[in-house]
């Protein structure tokens, strides 16, 4: 399910890929007849005519209306030698919607908590930026001290 095999179920055809391993033929965008190359090995594109590029996801979304998450969901259906691109072009692309949705909603809570049990920082804030502890609560402002992002399958992004 390379873009490859993408266009020939499109009846769109390739050359033959040259020394650099770049094939060339007619884009399915805009039909210039030369100006589309696909870099095999890559699974990556790019129309010298129209301007599109992009590797597999990017040319479901651009060529076959694909939203960006049934893009990357089909892409992820790719064989791996076929998608030596797939993830390489958004690596903080979300890809379980609900997992980041919730992971967010228990950073800013574990945030807020933390602020509020911190009295030296509530001190801080209130000194130093003339923050009551209302305000703080109505600007919703946290504190961090772990960083959860190192853990990204389980806020729903790509490993």
């Amino acid at each position: 399910m390379g873009i490859v095999r993408e266009l020939e179920e499109m009846g769109i055809a390739l050359g033959p890929p040259d020394a650099n391993g770049v094939s060339r033929g007619p884009c399915p965008e805009c039909r210039g007849e030369d100006r589309f190359a696909v870099w095999v090995n890559k699974n990556t594109f790019h129309c010298r005519q129209c301007g599109i590029k992009g590797g597999l996801r990017k040319f479901l979304e651009i060529v076959k209306g694909l939203s960006p998450e049934e893009a990357a969901a089909k892409a992820r259906e790719c064989p791996a030698e076929e998608r030596a691109e797939v993830f390489e072009e958004n690596p903080n692309e979300i890809v379980d919607p609900a997992k980041w949705t919730k992971f967010v909603r228990e950073q800013v809570e574990r945030g807020e908590e933390r602020l509020r049990k911190d009295s030296d920082a509530m001190e801080w804030l209130r000194r130093k930026r003339g923050l009551t502890p209302e305000t703080v609560g109505k600007l919703r402002l946290g504190l961090v001290r772990d960083f959860g992002w190192m853990w990204r399958d389980r806020c729903g992004l790509l490993p």
